[in-house]
């Protein structure tokens, strides 16, 4: 049996309008590997399903999807990470928006972790809309 949480409520009441505006709830569903948290904002008009499961110690892969009604959008993306070592792991997601990033991360020392990380638009290959970065983290 897993258990269900109440991860987050928040309402907002407008004195001026006389009602609710905003309403955001999030949930979440644990059950031995597996983990999945539904986010519903902006009393609906948002909804976001991420779905986790730990497959080795080692690997862990996961999916969202979100489903925008103000832009009529819908998005997937699927991500994966696997740990080389305790100090290194190597990540890498792909959307349905056809943007692809791969990312290596190591701890040097206890508090010091460091992250390489690139996106590519796999839609427009030719643009310059690729990115690299860096980024180093002390704790």
């Amino acid at each position: 049996m897993g258990i269900i949480g109440a991860y987050d409520v928040g309402l907002d009441h407008s004195d001026r309008l006389g009602r609710f505006t905003t309403l955001n709830v999030a949930t979440s569903y644990t059950h031995e590997d597996l983990l999945a948290l539904l986010q519903v904002n902006d009393g609906g008009r948002k909804v976001q399903l991420d779905l986790t499961q730990t497959v080795l110690p080692e690997l862990m892969v996961s999916s969202r999807f979100v489903f925008d009604r103000r832009k009529d959008k819908r998005s997937l993306r699927l991500m994966g990470k696997y740990a080389l070592k305790d100090t290194e792991t190597v990540s890498s997601s792909i959307g349905s928006d056809g943007i692809f990033i791969g990312a290596f991360e190591w701890r040097t020392s206890k508090h010091l972790k460091t992250r390489v990380s690139a996106q590519m638009d796999l839609r427009h290959y030719d643009s310059d809309s690729h990115h690299l970065g860096v980024s180093i983290e002390i704790s």
